[in-house]
């Protein structure tokens, strides 16, 4: 196999044939060499990763810093017409484990389902040493899974919590995200 998509062959080669028509649609759109989208759509790569690669190696580059000089900055529920100067926006990825509510990260209902579209998410490459201005004194850290099945983590995002959820049993709930299939 290629890429570690879903395992029934007929769903393979779908998300995989939308995957390859997206790279060559941007392969075909002239860009310049340092271009950077503001937004995309996780689902539309092959290997999503290289995506939060690229973005940290632009934003190096950018500020004249080695790679390992950054950290990666979340901003959940990014919404229009808010900035994403210096960060792109992705999309295409689902919550399970907990909801997102009021602007953070709540229990699960029991009567809820496994997992839910989660909020746009903003991201951004930051010196180490910045003050970073999302900072929560209740989060806990959100990996972001290559599917459903959590075959690999393409990211990590901190997340807020709300008042009432107490960190440890957030973790206990295998909080993640993952990238969605296109349905």
């Amino acid at each position: 196999m290629l890429w570690s998509g879903p395992t029934a062959m007929d769903s393979y080669i779908k998300e995989f044939g939308i995957r390859a028509r997206a790279a060559l649609a941007r392969l075909d759109t002239v860009q310049p060499a340092d271009y950077m989208p503001t937004e995309v759509d996780l689902r539309s790569f092959v290997r999503p990763a290289r995506v939060v690669w690229a973005l940290r190696a632009h934003c190096a580059a950018r500020a004249h810093c080695h790679l390992h000089a950054l950290t990666l900055c979340v901003k959940w529920d990014w919404s229009e017409g808010e900035s994403t100067q210096g960060g792109i926006v992705v999309r295409g990825v689902r919550l399970s484990g907990a909801q997102w509510s009021g602007g953070a990260l709540v229990p699960s209902a029991p009567t809820a389902p496994p997992h839910d579209v989660a909020p746009p998410l903003l991201l951004r490459y930051v010196l180490q040493e910045s003050d970073n201005e999302l900072v929560w004194e209740r989060s806990v850290e959100v990996p972001v899974y290559n599917n459903e099945a959590r075959e690999a983590i393409v990211f990590s995002a901190r997340a807020p919590l709300t008042q009432h959820y107490d960190p440890d049993l957030a973790t206990l709930h295998a909080i993640a995200l993952f990238i969605a299939t296109n349905d």
